[in-house]
């Protein structure tokens, strides 16, 4: 039955992609505009990644890893380059607990090893989590590329429909040196989707910055992250 639910899917995130508008800034707002939550408060270079958990504590602040290389050291291009990825789908390692900045972990966590891993979605290279297998989890690789100034940075995530015995929300975030691409609360049950996000960076990542996805998901589903790239 799965495998029936994914082969339909797949001609379903063919369709999507082709209807996706290729910007999500709305009319009104900058062109630059944070791709996380409503209300966020800006960091110094843009949106942090504060929010509210669970529990109603604030979350804990991504803060940019000391270990990366400046961000400041990333080439600015002096033409437009071809479109280039910035993660490796067989390259996430899981973060352990205590190195794990979000709030919203629950009391217990439950992840096999077979939950998360590489698969084709559509014929596309993708990483794939399986939350009947795992509820929470959060991974994390180094960007394979810089990103300058100006480029525009695209996230695609795909997810099957969404159930779960009980009304709740998924949580999925991916971010780069502590700023969210994305940053999307999804209610269950849900529709099969695309959620898909373009923003121009308003300033330089270097390569080796650090790249995090994080899921927390209740009910038996599955997902799939697509695309992190970045160009013109």
């Amino acid at each position: 039955m799965r495998e029936l639910q994914r082969a339909c899917a797949c001609g379903l995130l063919l369709l999507a992609c082709s209807a996706q508008p290729p910007a999500t800034t709305r009319p009104g707002e900058p062109e630059q505009a944070s791709a996380g939550s409503a209300g966020a408060p800006p960091g110094p270079d843009g949106p942090g990644l504060s929010r509210t958990g669970a529990a109603g504590q604030p979350a804990a602040s991504m803060a940019p890893d000391p270990a990366a290389p400046d961000a400041g050291s990333a080439p600015a291009p002096s033409e437009p380059r071809a479109r280039v990825p910035l993660v490796d789908h067989t390259a996430w390692e899981r973060l352990a607990p205590e190195l794990d900045p979000f709030t919203d972990r629950p009391p217990s966590v439950t992840c096999t090893d077979e939950a998360t891993a590489f698969e084709l979605l559509a014929a596309e290279a993708a990483y794939g989590v399986d939350t009947g297998l795992c509820n929470y989890v959060t991974v994390r690789q180094r960007a394979r590329e810089h990103v300058a100034i100006g480029e525009r940075i695209i996230v695609r995530l795909w997810h099957f429909e969404l159930s779960a015995p009980e009304p709740a929300d998924a949580h999925a975030v991916v971010a780069l040196d502590g700023e969210p691409l994305l940053d999307e609360r999804i209610p269950i049950p849900s529709h099969g989707g695309l959620i898909q996000r373009e923003i121009v960076a308003r300033r330089a990542f270097a390569k080796d910055a650090p790249v995090l996805f994080h899921l927390h998901n209740h009910g038996d589903n599955s997902w799939a992250l697509i695309e992190v790239s970045a160009g013109p």
